[in-house]
């Protein structure tokens, strides 16, 4: 096996990487935080790749829950008008916590590796490195699928979390940007359930801020109705877009 980065990007996310606010707080901030201590912001830069973090409109930066070195970042994103010391007043239209993972990749880009990936996570090990606890048998993939070399899961895990009025269900997207594996997810509360539309609609907009931010071009607008088609004809799903499978190396290589 050759590195972790998807180990570590996963097992960040997985375990809060700092839901209690004892992370450590290395990430870019603007001149006035260096001055005046961190503060929340719209945007970070995390690991030596650059990769820049934002979240859909109504989402902060929170310092507290920040954690930032060469190789490896984690961040965690709030209701603006929630996080203490926030200077902005904006509210998403449905809150949850949003988390951003973001770890070297070593190997070939996972957009190649789609098929494959979604097959690992759903298996011992990948469900392992899932779970908050580390134990398989808490975790289960409740749906997932393949769109714009974006690899979309949603999963539950009923393993204790730090907080306790965090979902076991949430929405998670892997890719690939500045040379770096990035995994975002969407994470509703108990007190305020996220209903599964809404946060892959969430996680979707999230997904498309961040790869925005770091280069990619926006995604191809949705293909027309046929004029020859009735206005209530049933919307055909659309099918998994998978990429070459390769060997398996990849994933073992980044989750274990």
């Amino acid at each position: 096996m050759r590195g972790a980065a998807l180990v570590a990007c996963v097992a960040l996310t997985a375990c809060g990487g700092g839901f209690g606010g004892g992370g450590s707080t290395n990430a870019s901030q603007s001149g006035l935080s260096n001055l005046f201590g961190a503060r929340p912001s719209s945007e970070v830069t995390v690991t030596q790749n650059r990769v820049r973090i934002a979240g859909p409109e109504g989402y902060c930066v929170d310092p507290t829950g920040t954690q930032n070195s060469p190789a490896t970042g984690f961040v965690l994103l709030g209701n603006c008008a929630a996080i203490p010391g926030s200077l902005r007043s904006q509210q998403p239209a449905d809150p949850a916590i949003l988390t951003a993972s973001v770890g070297d990749n070593p190997g070939d880009p996972v957009a190649t590796r789609l098929a494959e990936m979604d097959s690992y996570l759903r298996s011992d090990e990948g469900r392992s490195a899932l779970s908050r606890s580390g134990d398989a048998g808490t975790v289960v993939v409740l749906d997932s699928f393949a769109q714009n070399d974006i690899l979309y899961i949603r999963a539950r895990d009923t393993s204790v979390a730090d907080d306790p009025d965090v979902s076991s269900d949430y929405w998670r997207a892997i890719f690939d940007t500045r040379n770096a594996l990035v995994t975002l997810s969407v994470i509703g509360t108990r007190s305020n359930p996220l209903p599964p539309q809404t946060g892959l609609q969430t996680l979707q907009g999230f997904t498309q801020v961040v790869r925005q931010l770091n280069g990619a071009e926006p995604p191809p607008p949705p293909v027309a109705r046929s004029e020859a088609e009735p206005a209530n004809a049933p919307s055909a799903p659309q099918a998994p877009i998978w990429g070459g499978l390769g060997e398996v190396g990849i994933l073992r290589r980044l989750l274990g």
